[in-house]
C-alpha cells in the first residue's frame, strides 16, 4: 500500500561539472570563444582574424579543457554562464567587440525599436 507523504515533492537537481577554470582562458581563446558563441566555424573564425583553422581548432580545444566542456555546444554555454563573454556583444561597452574586423559582413538579427532581435511572423 502507497501512502502519500507530506513533504512536498523536490525537483531533483543534476550535480555539478566539473570546476570550471576561466581564469586560465587567454586573451586569445576569450576571442575565439566569443566568435564560437555566436555561431562561427572555425574556418570564419580563421578568416576573421587572419590565422590559420589550425590555430583555431587548438585555441578551442584549450578553451574546451580549462572550462571542462566536451563540445563546442557546451564551450559556448558554458562561457556565457560564467560570464567568459556577455550574451550579447553590445554588453562590451557598446563598442562591438566581438566584430573584430570592418569586413565581418555577416548579417545580423534584424533588431526593433528596442534594440532586440524581432521576431518575423
Amino acid at each position: 500500500m502507497h501512502t502519500q507523504s507530506s513533504r512536498p515533492h523536490q525537483a531533483s537537481v543534476a550535480p555539478a561539472g566539473p570546476a570550471v577554470s576561466s581564469s586560465r582562458i587567454t586573451a586569445r581563446q576569450r576571442e575565439i570563444v566569443a566568435l564560437v558563441v555566436e555561431g562561427h566555424t572555425n574556418i570564419e573564425i580563421a578568416s576573421l582574424l587572419h590565422i590559420s583553422d589550425r590555430t583555431v581548432q587548438s585555441h578551442v580545444a584549450a578553451a574546451m579543457r580549462h572550462l571542462g566542456s566536451t563540445s563546442r555546444t557546451q564551450l559556448a554555454v558554458t562561457a556565457l554562464r560564467v560570464g567568459l563573454v556577455p550574451l550579447f556583444p553590445n554588453d562590451l561597452g557598446g563598442t562591438g567587440a566581438w566584430r573584430l574586423r570592418a569586413s565581418d559582413t555577416r548579417p545580423s538579427p534584424t533588431c526593433g525599436d528596442g534594440g532586440m532581435p524581432t521576431m518575423r511572423a
